[in-house]
């Protein structure tokens, strides 16, 4: 997606059509709307789905900190193995 608001937007519109998302991942810097901002709004539609935070600042940004509403956090890029397990963990509740 584009932005974060068009991100939250096809979630929305998924969620109320018959292909709801299992998963959301998002990355932290993004026009318009940030990543925590796109989980908070995730969460508050849908409270139950994972949502996986990508940030080129390490699992601390500066600015904000991570919000409550984000599942997991992984610094980018992400290796494979890495988003496999995180994938894993957030999909199947074993971590």
């Amino acid at each position: 997606m584009p932005s974060g608001e068009e991100g939250v937007r096809t979630f929305r519109e998924a969620q109320q059509g018959d292909r709801p998302f299992e998963l959301v991942i998002t990355d932290l810097g993004m026009p318009e709307m940030d990543g925590r901002e796109v989980a908070r709004r995730v969460k508050a539609l849908e409270s139950g789905v994972p949502v996986l935070l990508l940030t080129g600042w390490g699992t601390a940004p500066p600015e904000g900190g991570i919000p409550g509403e984000v599942d997991l956090t992984l610094a980018k890029p992400p290796r494979v193995e890495e988003l496999r397990r995180a994938l894993w963990e957030l999909t199947t509740g074993e971590g």
